[in-house]
């Protein structure tokens, strides 16, 4: 948060440091907003489950963890249980939607 902050104020920028009358960067920080920001609908997480074996998923959390823990958002539970259904399968685009259409359906 503190180097946030420090690039806000280099960049003369800091006034965009507030929302909702909290500061976004700093002691008082939105780190309870923040994780609510990145949760999934459990359409949404059924799809990802479909396209991730754990291992990839686990790869991909790992290649990101640096965001992750900058942003401070938890590790995605639904990596634990993956599926992984699709994995690997090369998906013409008509098929992604129609995968991704059965989901928003629910």
């Amino acid at each position: 948060a503190s180097d946030a902050m420090c690039l806000l104020e280099d960049a003369n920028i800091e006034r965009y440091n507030e929302c909702d009358d909290q500061l976004v960067f700093g002691n008082k920080g939105r780190k309870e907003n923040s994780s609510e920001k990145t949760n999934s609908d459990s359409k949404e997480v059924a799809f990802l489950k479909s396209m991730f074996t754990q291992e990839a998923a686990n790869r991909l959390y790992t290649s990101l963890s640096p965001d992750y823990e900058f942003f401070n958002f938890p590790k995605p539970a639904w990596i634990d249980t993956a599926t992984g259904q699709h994995y690997g399968t090369a998906l013409p685009m008509q098929l992604f939607h129609a995968i991704s259409d059965h989901f928003e359906e629910g």
